[in-house]
């Protein structure tokens, strides 16, 4: 993913520095738009340039990441039944809000609210 994201990044400015090189060679096109391509490419080549950076600087950690994530995919792929616990929790949480919105349906259509001043409650 790091690969492909730096390899998407650096596409992305070539394709914009040719749009840049492309409205240059014609004369109809105003500066401003083809200053605004080579902007956008220098940018973009810069936010490569300091995502690759950053993850060269910090590839111990990349790499502790990528052995975490080895060892869930290897825990999950030995205990499958872990995989159920977010699903029950989500069908255990379509009840409870099935369950109030039952209540709330029944309590809205019970009827008008009388207030009795020597009651806390309507």
């Amino acid at each position: 993913m790091i690969a492909l994201y730096s390899i998407a990044m650096i596409c992305l400015g070539g394709f914009l520095f040719y749009n840049y090189m492309t409205m240059v060679n014609k004369t109809e096109i105003r500066q401003e738009q083809a200053s605004g391509f080579l902007t956008a490419a220098l940018v973009v080549w810069g936010f490569a340039a300091l995502f690759l950076c950053m993850i060269f600087c910090s590839w111990k950690r990349v790499e502790l990441a990528a052995t975490i994530i080895q060892a869930t995919a290897d825990y999950i792929t030995d205990v499958k039944r872990v995989t159920l616990v977010p699903l029950l929790e989500f069908l255990m949480l379509i009840g409870f809000l099935a369950w109030w919105m039952y209540s709330g349906a029944y309590l809205f259509s019970t009827g008008k609210v009388k207030h009795d001043p020597s009651k806390p409650f309507g």
